[in-house]
């Protein structure tokens, strides 16, 4: 794996998923500075409808949805589902991530820790 990380300035994002796990990954991606991520879910839960609003787009994506989208996170489907959306980001040029299948993955999400706001602290080199 080479890792990078994307700014969502230059990038178009999508996000393929249902359920509790999709809200987390969109407020992740939200945090992270992709306030203009496409949402494709075949049944939004109510909290994934609301934080998706008019990004929203009911049903599963193919190849042709996909296109113009640079990296595709799928989040909380059925394995058929999932594989299938695999296989058309695949064909639309797209890097894609199926969360906990590492086989389906072009690329990994790592982990974040946060502990507070970094920038507001700083060392006083001549103070002790």
């Amino acid at each position: 794996m080479i890792p990078i990380v994307l700014d969502p300035k230059h990038v178009r994002l999508a996000l393929v998923g249902r359920g509790e796990a999709a809200v987390r990954r969109l407020g992740q991606l939200i945090e992270g500075g992709g306030g203009a991520v496409t949402v494709f879910t075949p049944g939004p839960s109510v909290a994934l409808a609301e934080l998706a609003g008019d990004r929203l787009v009911a049903g599963l994506p193919d190849a042709e949805w996909l296109r113009g989208f640079h990296a595709v996170w799928v989040v909380d489907l059925p394995a058929a589902e999932a594989q299938r959306v695999a296989r058309a980001a695949r064909a639309a040029g797209i890097l894609v991530n199926v969360e906990d299948v590492r086989a389906l993955c072009d690329f990994h999400t790592p982990a974040l820790v946060r502990r507070g706001d970094v920038g507001k602290h700083h060392v006083n080199q001549g103070e002790h």
